[in-house]
């Protein structure tokens, strides 16, 4: 049996790894998790019966955010030092580093284009001992540690092999099935990637509000207490939102995952935000499947006209859609669960015969 070490740095990425983890501990492996302390990450792993080792809260400055690496790759050494783990995985600078210190093998997961995260580039891809990234960022080049998969991250935990909604949910929120509503994400923009980002301002915010509320009822999520605006909170733990969201009629956000997350859902999204046509998966969401559309905040005008013509398509062509892209991609949970358990004999078989991957269809 082997010994894996995941690191969890947000709670998307408990969502992303909660079904391997679990696979890896009921094959016999021996499977610890480092996880930034998050009432929705606790949320995840306490339902999944996933226990794990709390890391200290990130720094808010790139200042802190640096001095509290230092802190991250202290305690993952030691933990490397204690229980000679076979393979350290996650969406981490901090595995890489231990790697090249200690010579732990080292998978890292990056389905960012380099531009968009240059901090994050430079500090995991060349230190990585693989790099799985959505063959959308292939044109980016083909390092010998990198290792391209027709899937998306979302589709470890939204593919429907591991994902029924749950319509009780519904009843959480105050819904009933077949209500109308709409979901706006409000992303804080605080990442180190985010710096000098725009998104959506607060009269885009209320033009958005008063013409969703004329077709149903529109939910905000947000990182922040905002009362101005007149939409309803999310009442349900932030944890269930994918059950909820799967009935929504449209999601419209100045981030990048719900939109992904919606499209596995077969639910359309709008995103308005600085990185509009600059993240190849959501490029590819958007132009070859047709289920999210992007748009800069000066062209939120042309981001309304789009909503109106989403709100006269019939939500069963997004659907429709939807199994298209079930149906084009790869099951990346069957695949990484190979991936990991089988590593790194997986990597080399990869790098000779990358179409071994449509086995996990």
């Amino acid at each position: 049996m082997s010994s894996y070490l995941f690191e969890i740095n947000h709670p998307c990425q408990a969502h992303l790894f909660k079904h391997i983890i679990l696979y890896l501990g009921n094959q016999g492996h021996k499977v610890d998790v480092l996880a930034k302390p998050s009432e929705i990450t606790d949320f995840i792993f306490s339902n999944c019966g996933i226990e794990y080792i709390q890391q200290k809260p990130k720094g808010i400055s790139l200042a802190g955010k640096s001095l509290k690496q230092l802190s991250y790759t202290r305690q993952l050494l030691r933990l490397h030092k204690q229980n000679k783990y076979d393979l350290g995985i996650g969406v981490s600078v901090t595995i890489p580093s231990v790697s090249v210190i200690s010579g732990l093998n080292s998978l890292v997961l990056d389905d960012d284009d380099k531009k968009a995260t240059p901090l994050f580039a430079a500090m995991a891809h060349r230190s990585a001992g693989t790099l799985l990234r959505p063959s959308s960022l292939s044109f980016e080049g083909n390092r010998s540690n990198i290792i391209y998969h027709t899937s998306l991250h979302e589709l470890a935990y939204l593919h429907p092999d591991v994902f029924t909604p749950n319509p009780q949910v519904l009843k959480k929120q105050g819904l009933h099935p077949g209500d109308t509503f709409f979901l706006i994400r409000l992303s804080a923009l605080k990442a180190h990637h985010d710096i000098g980002k725009k998104g959506i301002s607060r009269t885009m915010m209320r033009k958005l509000v008063e013409m969703l509320k004329k077709h149903g009822r529109v939910i905000l999520l947000t990182d922040e207490s905002d009362s101005e605006f007149d939409t309803e909170p999310l009442k349900i733990n932030p944890a269930e939102i994918h059950h909820l969201m799967a009935f929504a009629r449209l999601v419209v956000s100045n981030g990048q995952t719900m939109c992904s997350e919606a499209a596995c859902l077969g639910v359309p999204s709008v995103r308005i935000t600085d990185f509009a046509g600059k993240i190849s998966y959501l490029e590819e969401l958007e132009h070859t499947w047709n289920l999210t559309f992007g748009f800069n905040p000066a062209g939120f005008q042309q981001a309304l006209e789009k909503i109106t013509e989403i709100l006269t398509t019939p939500a069963q062509v997004f659907h429709e859609r939807q199994q298209k892209l079930i149906n084009g991609k790869i099951n990346f949970n069957r695949f990484l669960s190979w991936f990991i358990e089988d590593y790194p004999k997986s990597a080399e078989i990869m790098k000779q015969n990358p179409d071994y991957q449509y086995n996990f269809k």
